[in-house]
């Protein structure tokens, strides 16, 4: 049995299916205060947005004639503000309103851009979309004053972007041809055009992205900036095109936009239902969820133990602060892989592009630092410079996926220090000085310079071509190396042939769909330090910092705060993973554990075994040893040739280990900076 509330929505809305549109508006209009409706007449022109939600709208055929003839129903709604209007039918004549705008909200009716037709012209349609670039706001006129010989002003109403001076004067009677242009007497509004395209989590299939130009109007203008996600609802529109005097048979498009609709900017633009949020919180309670969830990490590809579970942590990602002093510490997580050719890295990347919300892949070899990060290009209709979004600014929120990181010059590696670092990168070009948001963790992975990993103890800064400062910006340097061992390439072809062969198990995986979600949800909870988190990080932090100077040779670089700090966001990505809001001793030992493991990877010494970091991103004191080890050869040449055991010899005087310096002429005689005439003898190039 109804109750009475809901018997009187029943007859309600059974009253509005009989009423006329424009009796039905003005109840519409006053029942859900859509706008005052007496100020819109005192405060006009200054107020004069009227706010429709197409989803609040209880008559079935007035719904209709909303989606299918928008034009329609704004002159019926602008009609049922005149029957509403308090005011003396005087006061109506004195505003006109003219330039009232109405904007409907809440479209339900979706399209993608790739698939707009002729056929969907003039409907009312929302399109979610991903803002690629947008023009300064400029005037645009509407109506425009001619005046005529004799002195008789004729008004013509603007088409798109054309106005063609009148043929005929609107006086009757007069026979004028001759028209002047009235500059002052121009209506304007403001103007600004918005190029979106599809998403690129939308695609499918290798699909490339379409765009199309939208035109937003006076309060719209300014809002949405390079690298919004919206839903922007409107009306398609098609325009003739004319050459030379003739109509072609093309036609230009166009979004005649009525209102922009914010996603949110960051995960929480993934809906999660209750059902969802009920698994998200079961799986949060499984038995080891981190293992759980770094084999559910491309479960295509075996092993990468290290490299899973520190992906994981890089989807949860680490809490960013500002401390008092107004400086601000990123929560974002960037990791670096470099493994010898043919370890599937690609396809992992790939894998994490698609699983991370906001997840974009880029490849090096076919991209410059302006792609990476804002293109700076002229604006087709105004002429002048505009930030057009890069993957960086597009995967803000999110990650993106680079890979060959290598193959960028120099300087274009320099370039991501900033979004690595801080999250925003400055653009100072074309007259424009502005700062874009890149707040995304950066996944890279390379080769080594050779190819393949050298042995003999050469640190990571020589095997890689990446500067010293971009280095330093990794959180996690991981090493791959395809190592033959018989019960691992066994394991290895098994479990290749049983992909082939669809024998999987996945009974114990978590479903992409669903991490997405979980990501998702668990970036919601922003986790703080507890006590006993926090020492554990402090005890790690002096231990490890104590070891890694045990060379005292003066040739080796302690760990530094800037891996305190990474072991903090490690810490926070942890607990997110539990869904807690908390950083407890367990999250602090686990992040310190796996970036324990990934430091003794790339930083162990051979010569001392002690941690030295120069071996990963700091090259100065091993270049300082290099020149040293050079002059020492010519020092000691004798016809220019100097023999090895007396470059040793000398070196070892020096407080230099011996099988360090004949590790060090090996290195310096394939970089080619020396050479060897006869074996066991060395010169200078």
């Amino acid at each position: 049995m109804t109750d009475n509330k809901t018997d009187e929505a029943i007859k309600k809305v059974e009253e509005e299916r009989e009423i006329d549109a424009e009796t039905y508006w003005v109840r519409h209009l006053k029942r859900n205060n859509a706008i005052e409706i007496e100020n819109i007449v005192n405060d006009y022109p200054q107020n004069n947005i009227i706010n429709i939600d197409v989803g609040g709208i209880t008559n079935n055929s007035i719904w209709k004639k909303v989606l299918e003839k928008p034009s329609g129903c704004s002159d019926d709604i602008l009609e049922a503000l005149k029957s509403a209007t308090l005011q003396p039918e005087d006061k109506w004549k004195h505003h006109g309103f003219s330039h009232v705008i109405v904007r409907y909200r809440g479209v339900s009716k979706r399209k993608k851009i790739r698939g707009l037709r002729h056929t969907d012209e003039t409907k009312l349609i929302g399109i979610k979309c991903l803002v690629r670039r947008v023009s300064p706001v400029r005037p645009k006129t509407i109506v425009s004053s001619f005046q005529c010989d004799a002195g008789h002003i004729t008004e013509v109403i603007a088409q798109h972007t054309n106005i063609r001076p009148p043929k005929h004067c609107s006086r009757d009677g007069c026979e004028s041809r001759l028209f002047g242009h009235l500059d002052k007497r121009d209506i304007e509004i403001n103007r600004q055009w918005v190029y979106i395209q599809d998403p690129l989590e939308d695609l499918t299939d290798g699909g490339q992205p379409e765009f199309l130009k939208c035109e937003v109007l006076e309060d719209l203008c300014g809002t949405a900036v390079a690298g919004d996600r919206i839903v922007i609802n409107g009306q398609y529109r098609s325009i003739p095109i004319w050459k030379n005097g003739v109509l072609t048979t093309s036609k230009d498009v166009y979004f005649d936009t009525s209102s922009i609709e914010f996603e949110e900017r960051e995960f929480q633009d993934i809906k999660i239902t209750e059902e969802d949020e009920k698994t998200i919180i079961a799986l949060s309670k499984s038995e080891n969820l981190f293992d759980k969830m770094a084999k559910s990490i491309a479960p295509s590809i075996i092993g990468m133990g290290m490299l899973k579970r520190a992906i994981v942590l890089m989807l949860f990602a680490g809490v960013p602060k500002i401390v008092k002093n107004g400086v601000g510490d990123r929560g974002h997580l960037n990791i670096l892989c470099v493994s010898d050719p043919g370890m599937a890295k690609t396809k992992l990347l790939h894998f994490v592009a698609s699983v991370a919300p906001r997840g974009v892949f880029a490849n090096a070899t076919t991209s410059t630092r302006v792609g990476l990060i804002a293109p700076v290009v002229r604006d087709e209709t105004t002429g002048e410079y505009t930030i057009q979004a890069g993957a960086y600014m597009i995967a803000s929120g999110g990650i993106l996926c680079l890979d060959e990181i290598s193959e960028l010059d120099s300087r274009d590696l320099k370039s991501l220090n900033e979004p690595m670092e801080d999250g925003v990168a400055h653009i100072t070009k074309g007259g424009l000085n502005v700062t874009v948001p890149a707040n995304a963790s950066l996944l890279a992975a390379c080769n080594p310079i050779s190819g393949c990993f050298v042995g003999g103890g050469v640190p990571l800064a020589q095997q890689v071509n990446i500067p010293e400062s971009t280095l330093s910006r990794f959180d996690l340097k991981i090493l791959l190396q395809d190592i033959s061992e018989e019960g691992m390439d066994r394991d290895m072809i098994e479990h290749i042939t049983n992909n082939h062969m669809e024998e999987q198990d996945t009974t114990d995986l978590i479903l992409p769909d669903i991490m997405r979600k979980y990501i998702a949800y668990a970036r919601n909870i922003k986790p703080k330090l507890t006590k006993g988190g926090k020492k554990v990080i402090d005890d790690y932090y002096v231990t490890t910092r104590k070891g890694s100077g045990s060379g005292n040779n003066g040739d080796t670089m302690k760990v530094s705060p800037r891996q305190g700090t990474a072991c903090i966001r490690l810490a926070e990505a942890h607990a997110r993973m539990r869904l807690s809001d908390k950083v407890e001793q367990s999250d602090s030992e686990a992040a310190t554990e796996l970036f324990d493991l990934c430091l003794k990877n790339v930083a162990t010494d051979p010569t001392t075994g002690g941690l030295d970091l120069s071996r990963i991103d700091h090259k100065n004191k091993k270049i300082g040893f290099a020149d040293s080890l050079i002059k020492a050869v010519r020092e000691q040449s004798v016809n220019g040739k100097a023999k090895e055991t007396a470059i040793v010899d000398v070196m070892v005087t020096k407080g230099q280990d011996s099988d360090k310096v004949r590790r060090a002429l090996s290195d310096l005689l394939r970089e080619g900076k020396l050479m060897s005439p006869n074996e066991g003898f060395y010169t200078v190039m």
